[in-house]
């Protein structure tokens, strides 16, 4: 990281990246640091095509805490994959709902039932939390 730093400012005069975000050790689901000659190594391609990209981003995201270790887990994959999915269909099912109002004018939330406002309610708290701990890396709580 400091020598794509250094390489940038000198050739370029500009930061690569604004934050870096350091993680620990990757090691096998035996909490052995993954190397060649032990064997215990994968192919972040093979595994990219058996479970996505997102999947394999969304484990990296949401096992570890800044710092810590992560013991790679194929099995945490496969339940990241099969949770995306579901999330996927049911942003297919409703894109393909025939009544969907684009034109929800959030002025008029006075007009709203009760259990509409509370849902409102909680999906900003909920927003506000997400992005306090985003903007601290805190990505396990995000």
């Amino acid at each position: 990281v400091s020598r794509m730093m250094n390489f940038s400012q000198y050739l370029v005069e500009k930061k690569p990246f604004k934050d870096v975000l350091i993680h620990g050790l990757i090691r096998d689901s035996h909490g052995r640091k993954m190397s060649k000659s032990l064997g215990n190594g994968i192919d972040p391609f093979d595994i990219i095509d058996k479970y996505g990209l997102d999947a394999m981003r969304l484990f990296f995201a949401s096992c570890t805490t800044i710092g810590e270790d992560l013991n790679f887990s194929t099995e945490r994959l496969g339940a990241n994959w099969n949770y995306l999915n579901k999330i996927w269909n049911i942003a297919k099912y409703i894109e393909n709902l025939d009544e969907i109002n684009d034109n929800l004018n959030f002025e008029d939330v006075d007009k709203f039932c009760d259990v509409n406002k509370w849902i409102l309610t909680e999906l900003s708290k909920l927003t506000l939390e997400i992005n306090k701990n985003m903007d601290k890396y805190n990505l396990v709580v995000a």
